[in-house]
Order: structure tokens, then sequence, then C-alpha cells
């Protein structure tokens, strides 16, 4: 089971990628296509990581 710290880790990685998305106009085309949503991916991964 994930600590409440990794927990509220992933919850503010996640919430980024997804603020990210709604204001991007890369990310309403193409999310594949835009570099910070796959940094921001990127770093929800990791997070996700024990």
């Amino acid at each position: 089971m994930a600590s409440s710290t990794q927990f509220n880790r992933m919850q503010r990685a996640y919430r980024a990628c997804i603020d990210h998305s709604h204001h991007c106009q890369t990310c309403a085309v193409d999310s594949t296509a835009c570099a910070t949503a796959e940094d921001l991916w990127s770093i929800y991964r990791a997070a996700m990581s024990p």
C-alpha cells in the first residue's frame, strides 16, 4: 500500500497532467505530440514507483 506521502505525490503529478492537457493547444489535437505532456506523464509514472 502506498504511503500518504507517495499518494499525494501521485495525485499532484496526475493533476499536473490533467491541468496541462485542458489548457494546451497541442494536446487538444494530439497529446502524443506534446513534449510537456510526455514530461508530465513521465513524472507521474515515476511517482507511481515505490
